[in-house]
């Protein structure tokens, strides 16, 4: 009996573990985490300052200090070492990323065994389009979608810039790059290049306010172009980041071609993405979520090799990032490079 009762209580809580991510999101939408970051306060005071039920934002404050988000002293609520990372004006936040999981993307997922009966997005069916294209037209959203993107990018792309140092990059386009962090990130180490965005126009519009008036404007290109249309020219360093895995294999041919026709004879593309070993794929998950959006999926080593090979493309090495990502050097030239600590070569 105990195994039976031990077994019906991780099944119970599997089926019920959304109702953490949604208090959360409750939580965050409120600000709760914003208004307790200037100081502790008591669940009446913050009651009265969001005008909001008392009774039920205490059941959502003890909910946090369940999930370890909030502590709390007597009657006051104070914020936890994680808690911080919900704060919008943390140095390090997932406030919009803890929002954008429970919109649209949740009702993708709950539409999940449609995508499972016919290897189509949900997303296309609910919303009559797809998703990029919806995200276009719905400003907040597409906001909402951008800068969430770009919480999770300023962490997980810190320790690119230094797999592209060797290349020694002047000309840098960066290919779906969202608002421009990581290609941000990169000039700021690599002084002497300039940087090209290429994303879709309502995606440039917040690109250019972002990052108007700031050091790196002048040395900042934002072109606004198709990428399975653009001809944008020649550029010595391609770098597509999270971009192909929103995208089946043939679409993915076409826009490699496409990165490769822009390079450089000598130039780099740097592709970063999952690149695990072996041919099942270790994020079955985050495969799911991408299968009910846009129709994609992660890849492995092998699904890399097998798809460079099919344009005429090496691939040098793949670095492994800490956030689990790797950065793949490819390049139409057929060199060699040698393998540093981090660093996978391929034969």
């Amino acid at each position: 009996m105990r195994q039976v009762r031990l077994g019906l209580e991780y099944v119970t809580g599997l089926i019920a573990s959304y109702w953490g991510g949604a208090a959360v999101h409750a939580a965050v939408k409120l600000g709760i985490f914003d208004v307790i970051e200037k100081g502790p306060i008591s669940c009446e005071g913050l009651a009265k300052r969001l005008s909001v039920d008392g009774a039920i934002l205490q059941h959502l404050m003890l909910s946090m200090v369940e999930l370890r988000l909030l502590t709390r002293d007597g009657f006051k609520f104070r914020l936890s070492a994680k808690g911080r990372f919900l704060c919008r004006d943390n140095p390090v936040s997932y406030n919009d990323s803890s929002i954008m999981w429970w919109e649209e993307h949740l009702d993708a997922w709950r539409n999940l065994e449609f995508t499972v009966k016919t290897g189509t997005p949900t997303f296309n069916r609910l919303f009559g389009m797809p998703f990029f294209d919806w995200l276009d037209k719905n400003p907040s959203s597409l906001e909402l979608y951008q800068n969430a993107m770009t919480e999770y990018a300023s962490v997980d792309y810190a320790d690119v810039p230094e797999h592209l140092k060797k290349s020694s990059p002047r000309t840098i386009l960066d290919i779906g790059g969202g608002l421009g962090i990581l290609l941000v990130l990169i000039l700021n180490e690599l002084p002497q290049a300039t940087g090209t965005l290429m994303e879709r126009p309502p995606v440039l519009k917040l690109a250019k306010k972002r990052w108007k008036g700031s050091p790196i404007e002048k040395r900042l290109v934002l072109l606004s172009e198709d990428m399975f249309k653009a001809s944008p020219g020649k550029f010595d360093t391609i770098i597509m980041a999270r971009v192909l895995h929103d995208w089946n294999d043939n679409r993915t041919l076409q826009l490699l071609s496409k990165a490769k026709s822009w390079l450089t004879p000598k130039g780099h593309l740097f592709i970063i993405e999952r690149a695990n070993g072996g041919r099942e794929t270790k994020t079955p998950l985050l495969d799911l979520d991408l299968a009910v959006t846009v129709g994609g999926r992660e890849r492995s080593l092998v699904d890399w090799k097998t798809i460079l090979e099919q344009i005429g493309m090496n691939i040098l090495a793949i670095h492994q990032l800490k956030s689990g990502m790797a950065v793949i050097d490819c390049t139409s030239k057929c060199l060699r490079i040698s393998a540093s600590t981090k660093t996978i070569k391929l034969n």
